[in-house]
């Protein structure tokens, strides 16, 4: 094998045993100028850098399993980088805390995928998101997806809010990494794997993780992974969060980190929103007071073109039902737009019609994607026609 091999190798066996503690790690590397010095030096040699304790860790036999372990990975289309490559993301590699390395599954080479030109944005938040949250997610994307150059969303492939980020990337063309809490060969939650595969096979999209192998999901995963979220990113934007959890955890790594964070602000009151409404209370973050000047925000440009020629809501139905039919629908949407939430017992009675008739009239306009009902049957407008 060649050297870049044995770098990645080393930065490899560094991360099982520095993988909490990388500021150690990268002292080492950038100490000798690379990984693989480490794993040459003798006991003497490692004697008058480091002390006993940190020198009983470093192992060659680690060294020799790495090797062995990237040649399983590799026969599986897994690839690694290491942090002294060139192909290693840029911003990342500016943090302190940056991991020795990443384990990458994707179809697009880390050289290109971790390419400087390529523009990351973190779309994070809350794990029990309502429609709120999960249309304003849907909106932000839709907004990057029209900047120009159109960003890179990153998220944790979480439940909530970071997998409707994904999937909105997907939707919207633009291409997502989702960072893992576990080893590269795993999925978590298992119920996220066929998304996890389609971004793992779509080019530009990738699964990455500085976990090595069959770890699994443990609670202090979720903190360590949550920080090359913030790295990877030149922005964050947290969408809802209470006052704890890991969307606020990883805006406040960005603001640390000295990156741009926003949040869509929320409902005083709102649990899920207190987490954003404390960052901009603390001035550790911007307001996202509204989707148009989003981009601007962001320090990017509107794409010529983007958001033009899309149809309206009610010129979608029209044209879905014709004319005559679309009296009902089109006021049912038209209340819908202007009370997010509202339930088929409350239009009964803004509409004077029976409860059969409006929860039919709902039902098509959800099957036909014009609306989005929730378990309590809170309805809200398909992000598309906001």
């Amino acid at each position: 094998m060649d050297a870049s091999f044995n770098e990645r190798a080393a930065a490899s066996a560094l991360l099982k045993v520095f993988g909490f503690t990388p500021k150690t790690a990268n002292a080492l590397c950038d100490a000798l100028g690379c990984a693989e010095a480490i794993y040459s030096l003798g006991e003497g040699e490692l004697a008058g850098l480091v002390g006993a304790k940190i020198r009983s860790k470093i192992r060659r036999q680690d060294f020799d399993e790495a090797k062995d372990e990237l040649k399983r990975l590799y026969a599986k289309g897994i690839s690694f980088v290491a942090r002294s490559e060139a192909a290693y993301p840029a911003l990342l590699r500016d943090c302190e805390d940056a991991p020795a390395g990443l384990y990458v599954r994707s179809a697009t080479a880390p050289d290109e995928l971790f390419a400087s030109d390529r523009r990351s944005l973190a779309v994070v938040g809350t794990r029990d998101a309502d429609l709120y949250g999960l249309e304003c997610c849907e909106r932000v994307v839709r907004t990057v997806a029209g900047c120009s150059p159109p960003c890179v969303i990153v998220s944790g492939l979480a439940l909530g809010i970071d997998v409707r980020a994904h999937r909105s990337a997907l939707d919207s063309g633009i291409p997502t990494i989702a960072v893992l809490p576990t080893g590269i060969d795993s999925v978590y939650p298992y119920r996220h794997r066929d998304i996890a595969e389609r971004i793992a096979t779509t080019p530009g999209c990738a699964l990455i993780t500085d976990y090595p192998p069959c770890t699994a999901p443990l609670a202090v995963n979720f903190i360590r992974r949550n920080r090359i979220i913030a790295g990877l990113s030149a922005s964050t934007v947290l969408v809802e969060s209470r006052r704890s959890g890991g969307g606020i955890l990883t805006a406040r790594l960005a603001s640390g980190y000295g990156r741009g964070v926003f949040c869509v602000p929320g409902r005083i009151g709102d649990a899920r929103s207190e987490g954003c409404n404390l960052l901009i209370r603390e001035q550790l973050a911007e307001t996202i007071s509204d989707f148009d000047s989003l981009c601007t925000q962001l320090g990017m440009e509107t794409s010529p073109g983007s958001g033009k020629g899309r149809r309206s809501l009610a010129e979608a139905i029209r044209e879905k039902y014709g004319r005559e039919n679309c009296s009902l629908p089109e006021t049912i949407a038209g209340l819908v737009a202007a009370s997010r939430g509202i339930t088929p017992e409350e239009l009964c009675r803004e509409t004077g019609e029976r409860y059969e008739t409006v929860l039919s009239a709902v039902l098509t306009l959800q099957n036909d994607g014009f609306l989005e009902m929730d378990l309590l049957q809170r309805c809200c407008i398909n992000v598309n026609f906001v």
